[in-house]
């Protein structure tokens, strides 16, 4: 048999709790002591928010909280201010963007392009301008060992990965120190224990000679074996 008094309560509450995250108003919360709580993105990102509100900044409010003291209120307070995560929070989202984020080959390839350009002839009001177009051979780099026109060349594509740490200089002002020389940075989290969202990038390493034949035919698995 439905309650329907405690059917009405859920239904108000949620009605409640939709209507806060898209008018901007604080949820309930009991807690009186300093403290903030868990908000995650869509990307999979966690950051502890000295908040109350639903929803910020694409950052949606959890009911996980941490108590905060002095000291951790100005962390907090200087992290949100530099779009600094920690790593701790972020641990299974980081292991996740490494696993997907492995290193690759791109090969370089020749092919032809019909281009245009203006062809100006004249001057004053005599002047004339005339389109031509011209085939020409451009260069560009893919994934695909099968492709046509490789041209012998290929370069090694891998992710580099920033970490940071804070400190104060002689002044008092807060400077950020990073990041480290390191593809792995949980293993240097202790000692550069924040990141940005943007905390990867793809870097292409220096053009390098290859055999194509021999490339090809480790890779669609024919080389013989010796």
């Amino acid at each position: 048999m439905i309650n329907w008094n405690k059917f009405i309560e859920f239904k108000n509450n949620t009605f409640k709790l939709i209507r806060n995250v898209f008018m901007g108003k604080d949820a309930p919360c009991d807690i009186d002591a300093p403290h903030a709580h868990r908000y995650v993105n869509k990307y999979g990102f966690t950051k502890y928010i000295e908040s109350e509100r639903p929803k910020l900044k694409g950052y949606i409010r959890q009911d996980d909280y941490i108590y905060l003291d002095k000291e951790k209120q100005e962390l907090l307070s200087t992290l949100n201010k530099y779009k600094l995560l920690r790593i701790n929070d972020n641990i299974d989202k980081i292991k996740s963007d490494q696993k997907r984020n492995k290193g690759f080959y791109e090969y370089r390839y020749e092919h032809e392009e019909l281009n245009t350009y203006p062809v100006i002839e004249g001057t004053g009001k005599n002047q004339t301008v005339t389109l031509k177009q011209v085939w020409e051979t451009e260069y560009d780099w893919t994934r695909d060992i099968n492709h046509d026109g490789l041209t012998g060349y290929r370069r090694y594509c891998d992710y580099d990965y920033y970490s940071y740490n804070i400190s104060k200089d002689e002044k008092g002002r807060t400077v950020l120190i990073g990041p480290p020389e390191t593809n792995d940075i949980i293993s240097v989290k202790d000692e550069y224990p924040y990141i940005a969202e943007d905390y990867y990038e793809l870097v292409y390493g220096d053009r390098e000679e290859f055999d194509i034949k021999e490339e090809r035919a480790k890779i669609n698995g024919t080389a013989k074996r010796r």
